[in-house]
């Protein structure tokens, strides 16, 4: 496995998992939970290409395992940064690299993980930041049955990012949209993990919005934008926009806020006023049932006056 690690090599329709998992209900677990997070990736939002050969993913039983095999497999000032992570987990050349944190944390972030290694493997451009952590977080929810193994991947079903959404939401703690598109994973775990932790519940509430606010709206440029992704276009719409004078700079600074123009709505204060309220009626009395249920919480579209309001 590398790392000078001995394991197992479990073989599915979509992965090679190599594994020095001590838990053996989770490394049962794991194979069809991994090709039904596959088959959610594919299917969930529009259809997506199979990659050309299986993925390849490495979980390890404990956590000085992973330490040294991120240590082995990574450059060091690479490697400094991941040890950091308090739930340590990455994905980096198309691989993703995770170990035990207990069967439901584990299930959740290779659900996450998994997403990254497909963008990886599959796209040819690139996503803004802001929309693939969130779609990462946007793939999590699942209803697992224990007894029978079965899992459905549901991404309303998100306990954690709708708790974290609803306190921070309470408290008046949330993050600007601004900042939002504009910042990265890293700069937020630089403020405490449990800025992080707002930040991707947002995103989650971010990629819900694009998927079911406003009737719909949104989804049709989300499925478009997954699509240039695959065939690289990304860099060429952004260009023929206006604004953005070749691929590496329409790739490059203000990458996340450009992609919000070209593929979303060009009125960006009308866009944001729009999401503020879904993610208010996201944390609305009643909403958490919903969640735990796997159904949507905004059940009801808001007045046109509310937006006048606002």
């Amino acid at each position: 496995m590398g790392g000078g690690l001995d394991g197992s090599l479990i073989i599915t329709r979509n992965y090679h998992l190599y594994s020095t998992l001590r838990d053996p209900r989770l490394e049962e677990l794991l194979p069809n939970y991994m090709d039904a997070a596959f088959e959610h990736y594919r299917t969930a939002i529009t259809e997506l290409p199979l990659p050309s050969e299986p993925l390849e993913t490495f979980i390890f039983g404990s956590r000085s395992e992973w330490n040294r095999y991120t240590e082995a497999s990574l450059p060091a000032h690479e490697a400094r940064a991941m040890l950091q992570l308090r739930r340590g987990a990455f994905t980096a050349d198309g691989k993703v690299v995770l170990h035990d944190l207990g069967r439901t944390d584990t299930m959740f972030l290779t659900a996450h993980e998994g997403w990254h290694q497909y963008t990886q493997s599959i796209f040819r451009d690139p996503l803004p930041i802001w929309l693939e952590e969130g779609i990462a977080a946007y793939m999590e929810g699942h209803r697992y049955d224990s007894r029978s193994g079965e899992v459905e991947f549901i991404p309303w079903r998100n306990l954690e990012r709708f708790g974290e959404l609803r306190s921070r939401g309470r408290r008046g703690e949330l993050i600007e949209l601004d900042v939002l598109l504009d910042r990265t994973p890293q700069q937020f775990l630089s403020g405490g993990t449990n800025r992080l932790l707002t930040y991707y519940a947002q995103l989650w509430a971010l990629v819900q919005f694009l998927v079911h606010g406003e009737d719909g709206r949104y989804r049709a440029g989300l499925e478009c934008l997954l699509e240039d992704a695959v065939e690289g276009r990304i860099g060429r719409r952004l260009a023929n926009a206006g604004g953005y004078e070749g691929r590496r700079r329409a790739m490059g600074s203000g990458y996340g806020r450009a992609v919000l123009g070209v593929y979303f709505s060009e009125d960006y204060e009308a866009f944001k006023r729009e999401y503020e309220a879904f993610v208010e009626l996201m944390m609305r009395r009643g909403a958490g049932t919903a969640v735990w249920r796997g159904t949507s919480p905004v059940a009801e579209e808001l007045p046109q006056s509310y937006y006048r309001q606002r």
